[in-house]
């Protein structure tokens, strides 16, 4: 969609930032990343202060020598970030706006496909993150796959939604919060007490 069709919007997000001295292993991320059949997994979280996606969790199957890019972006990138309402995937060299991810540029990656992590409220909709996989080979996201995938990020989006309720908090704190969440136990004991996914939560709002 053309940056003209959102009229006078002012972009939710100038860059993306993917760095590995920052962006830690997490085996959650790993499990996403392997249940997908993935090359690569990426959690993003979007800092409002500074208008950036920064990669805060990351994990790959294959090397890379670039560890660190970053990727200014036009408004219609952000506009259509901004505007998904549900996961989109695509060949790298076909679509403009894939090509601006950096991890695209670090791995080669030949495919992507990026899930939007929302919340309910107070900003119904409102992007809190992105959870991306890749490979770095032709062959688009199967249904089993983007389904595991889709499920991990509405958990994901239930997590932090819940914890960004309770207060304002700085970037920095944010992030703590996110890769604390990321440290729960995996399925099987965190099961017992699962953060509510975002359609759990609207689902609990209707009733009220």
């Amino acid at each position: 969609m053309p940056a003209s069709a959102y009229g006078k919007k002012i972009p939710l997000i100038d860059s993306i930032h993917l760095d590995w001295g920052t962006a830690v292993g997490s085996s959650r991320i790993e499990d996403i990343r392997a249940r997908a059949g993935a090359d690569i997994a990426v959690l993003y979280l979007l800092l409002s202060e500074s208008c950036e996606l920064r990669a805060i969790a990351v994990q790959s199957a294959i090397e890379t020598r670039v560890r660190k890019a970053s990727s200014t972006i036009g408004a219609a990138v952000s506009y259509w970030i901004d505007s998904l309402d549900g996961f989109a995937q695509g060949r790298v060299a076909e679509d403009p706006f894939l090509e601006r991810f950096p991890e695209a540029m670090q791995h080669r990656l030949k495919q992507l496909a990026i899930f939007p992590l929302r919340h309910i409220s107070p900003q119904p909709g409102g992007l809190l993150g992105l959870l991306v996989i890749g490979r770095a080979f032709d062959g688009r996201f199967g249904n089993r796959e983007t389904e595991a995938a889709q499920h991990s990020a509405e958990w994901l989006a239930g997590a932090l939604a819940q914890d960004t309720f309770r207060s304002h908090v700085s970037e920095r704190l944010w992030i703590e919060r996110a890769r604390e969440i990321l440290r729960r136990p995996e399925p099987g004991t965190a099961e017992q007490n699962p953060p509510k996914t975002t359609f759990q939560i609207a689902k609990e709002a209707a009733r009220a």
